[in-house]
């Protein structure tokens, strides 16, 4: 019964658009740029354990490993990342998560400016109120 309810609420158009939208990309400025997979890939996973503690302790519920669902070296030298999952997303578009410095690489975060609509919910007809 509510499958179908979901089904007559949203069109096709809406789930194939949520679907195959593709995901902003996290941008970290790296000073020195970086220049092999190796030392990435070192970035990236201290970088995640850096992060670990203080994500689980704002997301209690969540039962998964964070971690990034794709990143890659750009032609600047920088690291972008995709990320699919909504708490991490979250999480590391605060610019305070991230640390100064990771292995002697400087990491200045340019997070997306907007979430993806794979992760947006629209409410309508909802009556706000606000107390000043």
């Amino acid at each position: 019964m509510i499958f179908n309810l979901i089904k007559y609420l949203m069109n096709q158009h809406a789930l194939d658009y949520a679907s195959e939208y593709h995901y902003n990309p996290f941008k970290l400025e790296c000073h020195p740029k970086l220049t092999d997979k190796k030392q990435s890939q070192k970035l990236v996973t201290d970088l995640l354990k850096f992060t670990k503690d203080d994500f689980s302790r704002q997301n209690p519920s969540f039962r998964n490993i964070p971690m990034f669902d794709l990143w890659w070296i750009d032609l600047n030298g920088n690291l972008q990342i995709i990320i699919k999952t909504t708490e991490l997303y979250v999480y590391l578009c605060k610019p305070d998560t991230y640390p100064k410095e990771v292995n002697g690489i400087t990491i200045t975060p340019h997070p997306p400016s907007h979430l993806p609509p794979q992760h947006t919910v629209i409410l309508m007809d909802t009556l706000f109120y606000f107390k000043c």
